[in-house]
């Protein structure tokens, strides 16, 4: 297709067809914004809006919801979706590293989202313009050395910049280096890459070179001066073995990263990598000759650029630096830079001083992400431990969040989006968040007289029970208030030795009713005084307080059962959460210790006597279940009498039917059986329905199969009604079968089994069964002309292959 037009909405598949095809052009010199819909059908942005943002450098297009399908398959991983849009940078290098085509979150606000997209323009321009001014000559004033580029002293760690580049490129080509070497581009997007380089840098020790690009202008250098098989480029890191040159760049590996997220992953894979080459390398590690200069190593590209580690006299302690000539391998321990990689790039540490930030959005997964005010990054949060303390917490209370919406994992219990968090940042994209629990006394402060309150059971026996209002994390202990049955049940109308062990469990979140609370200098020795909420009273019920500061409630409560407004942003907003309620018609309604787990009932017997009491308890409750079932069962012995009789009574009324049937005195007159059978259906159907119904449904056509009136005679040997016959073939041939409940058409299968293919005649037609009465069935078949064929007669199972 051509160029689309400008704010164009994809209209259907081959407009997208069209539309990808464009997109994949290598002369394409636009760049292209596609804007996914939301679940409503409306992207997050206005396209009209996003059009006058970006002022016409970029076209900007509308991916429909009912194409997603089809845009997932020819866009794969950068096919935006629910809100979220792709920009497509001019040509086609796109379609091989897909790490070109940033990807604007829709979780953002209007502005962010805007400011991003604009961003990113910005970065996809910039080299474009760059390209077009005049070069400059950027060969050295003066000599260069490696040395000066060097991050740290310890470690075979370069900073490339432009006037170093030479350098890098020599001894990455050069055929007589021993040890691998491990380029790290930088995405144009992100101020560092993606990969955690100082981890890379400890895992690996001195067993490979890391030559880390410093910028977009180097990154262009490097990509003209090295062959194909060596560059890295947009966030990807390249690992070039020590034999790279000598086997025509056979061996090394492109290690596409898409994020921070996959940096320990790739640290792992680059650490194998190393101790693979290093254990197939025939010299020993020397590493760069920082001292050379620029002209000698354009001179001879082909030399080693190697640093002279020496050896050290143990008489003199001076180091020989003279030798440059690589000798043997020697023994060499490289199993532990594994270990090292996975301890430096999975461990956490807090670093400077603490900073404020806002939660932005938990994705699936259960990855949180704040931002910092005056970032334009993300940052992912680092809650493994506070949730494991949660979680803990929960597990001993045997509380478990209802599954649903919004309470999808454990980050969901202390986040959610927009709450002001505190912490420290975790290298250049982590953030690790302080535990900063709120303290019981705080969080309960306004549990006061006269309030609805909810909480978790934690324990109960026959007449008192625990209820958790708050749980213990960290240094706070946990808040629970023992509620005696007696208390519980006072000026309600449920007896009083109501035992609660059938409608409370631990881990169940109910409801109460704050009837007094005397304060005492420690909360946990709280006088609480709570009672069973009216029945007027179970509308509303206070919002549980969160565990951290402005986080979502740590109770997951229905949201329409909140008496408070929700503060903005929080997860009550969603559907789904328990209802502390629904207990409460079981309270007042007859229950039995049978329904109580084994195992919870033994935990609720703290003694030997309240033991002895709940097997009593029990047994009575048994015995009393058992008495009712003897009367049920005696009950029941006198309905089945009951109804084997109206089935006799049934029957006679049938066979006097039959007898009183005018049509039975004609049999016998006929020449044939087939005749009379003809005749007797059409007569019957002058008895069995009015004039109009005939002239509405006239009968259909009828034939008889070849063994038809073999099985009939059969059938007739026994007690098979003839008149229940002809009824039944009338019912099928005025296409009735169906609705009358008393034939039970089915179609007949191949075998027994439900899911049996269905069987077929010799024409294909569907093979039908109804009932007669009794044990007797009709086998027919109908074409698609409603032409009906009698098969046979048969008792239940006779057809049955």
């Amino acid at each position: 297709m051509n160029e689309p037009e400008d704010g164009m909405i994809i209209r259907d598949a081959f407009e997208l067809s069209d539309f990808v095809n464009w997109l994949r052009r290598s002369t394409r010199d636009r760049i292209c914004i596609l804007v996914s819909e939301r679940k409503n059908g409306q992207p997050l942005i206005p396209i009209k809006h996003i059009r006058s943002a970006v002022n016409g450098r970029a076209l900007v297009v509308e991916l429909p919801n009912h194409l997603q399908s089809t845009s997932r398959t020819m866009l794969d991983t950068v096919n935006p979706y629910l809100g979220a849009s792709r920009i497509f940078p001019p040509g086609d290098s796109w379609c091989t590293d897909f790490t070109l085509v940033p990807f604007i979150q829709p979780q953002l606000t209007e502005d962010e989202y805007l400011r991003q997209i604009s961003d990113c323009i910005d970065a996809i321009e910039r080299p474009r313009v760059a390209r077009t001014e005049p070069a400059e000559d950027s060969s050295p004033s003066e000599e260069t050395s490696l040395a000066d580029v060097r991050v740290r002293e310890d470690m075979k760690w370069y900073l490339i910049d432009e006037t170093h580049v030479d350098e890098c490129v020599g001894s990455i080509l050069s055929m007589n280096r021993d040890i691998p070497v491990i380029l790290v581009s930088k995405s144009p997007w992100y101020s560092k890459p993606f990969i955690d380089v100082e981890a890379l840098a400890e895992a690996v020790g001195d067993g490979a070179i890391i030559f880390e690009i410093k910028d977009e202008a180097t990154s262009r250098l490097l990509y003209d001066k090295l062959p194909h098989w060596a560059r890295a480029y947009h966030g990807a890191v390249r690992f070039i073995p020590f034999d790279a040159m000598d086997a025509n760049g056979a061996g090394t590996k492109l290690c596409r990263i898409r994020g921070v997220a996959e940096s320990k992953q790739t640290v792992e894979e680059l650490v194998d990598r190393v101790n693979e080459d290093l254990l197939s390398s025939e010299y020993d590690s020397y590493g760069l000759d920082e001292s050379e200069t620029d002209e000698d190593s354009g001179k001879n590209r082909g030399v080693a650029n190697t640093e002279s580690v020496g050896t050290e006299d143990s008489d003199s302690g001076k180091t020989d630096s003279a030798s440059a000539v690589p000798k043997k391998k020697q023994e060499r321990s490289c199993g532990f830079w594994k270990q090292v990689a996975h301890t430096n790039a999975s461990a956490t540490k807090a670093t400077g001083d603490m900073v404020e930030a806002y939660v932005k959005m938990i994705l699936e997964g259960d990855v949180p992400y704040v931002q910092i005010p005056g970032e334009m990054k993300f940052r992912k949060v680092n809650v493994a431990g506070l949730t494991r303390e949660v979680a803990e917490a929960f597990v001993n209370a045997g509380y478990e969040p209802e599954p649903g919406e919004g309470r999808m994992y454990p980050s969901d219990w202390i986040l959610c989006a927009g709450q002001h968090v505190r912490g420290w940042l975790d290298g250049p994209d982590g953030f690790i968040l302080d535990a900063d629990w709120v303290a019981a006394q705080q969080a309960l402060r306004h549990y006061t007289s006269g309030k609805i309150v909810a909480g978790v059971v934690t324990f109960v026996c026959d007449d008192m029970f625990k209820l958790m209002l708050y749980p213990g994390i960290g240094d706070n202990p946990p808040v629970e208030v023992t509620i005696q049955r007696a208390d519980f049940l006072s000026g309600t109308h449920i007896a009083p030795d109501t035992d609660l062990r059938p409608v409370l469990h631990k881990g169940q979140a109910i409801a109460v009713k704050i009837i007094s609370r005397e304060r005492r200098d420690i909360l946990p020795d709280d006088e609480w005084l709570c009672a069973l909420p009216s029945q007027n009273e179970t509308e509303v019920v206070e919002e549980p307080p969160s565990l951290l500061p402005d986080g979502p409630s740590w109770l997951w409560i229905n949201p329409k059962l909140i008496a408070t407004i929700p503060h903005k942003g929080k997860e009550n907003k969603q559907s789904g959460g328990s209802n502390p309620f629904a207990y409460m018609p079981f309270m007042r309604s007859k229950q039995t210790l049978t329904a109580v787990p084994f195992k919870d009932l033994l935990e609720s017997t703290a003694t030997l006597a309240s033991a002895h009491e709940t097997m009593r308890t029990l047994y009575e409750q048994l015995a009393d279940s058992q008495q009712r079932n003897e009367k049920l069962e005696q009950e029941n012995k006198r309905l089945n009498g009951k109804n084997q009789k109206l089935r006799e009574q049934s029957k006679g009324a049938a066979k006097m039917l039959d007898d009183t049937n005018p049509i039975t005195s004609f049999e016998g007159h006929f020449d044939t059986l087939q005749e009379e059978l003809d005749w007797m259906i059409r007569a019957q159907s002058l008895l069995q329905f009015t004039t109009a119904e005939r002239a509405k449904r006239p009968l259909d056509d009828w034939s008889y199969g070849p063994n038809f009136f073999d099985s009939l005679r059969e059938c007739e040997h026994g007690n098979m009604s003839h008149a229940s016959l002809i009824r039944t073939m009338v019912f099928v041939l005025m296409g009735n079968e169906a609705t009358q409940k008393g034939l039970q058409q089915h179609r007949l299968r191949e075998g027994r089994g439900g899911d049996d293919a269905d069987r077929l005649d010799e024409e294909g037609n569907v093979i039908y069964r109804v009932t007669v009465h009794g044990q007797y069935r009709l086998h027919y078949t109908r074409d698609a002309v409603n032409h009906v064929k009698f098969l046979s007669v048969n008792t239940h199972d006779e057809l049955l292959r």
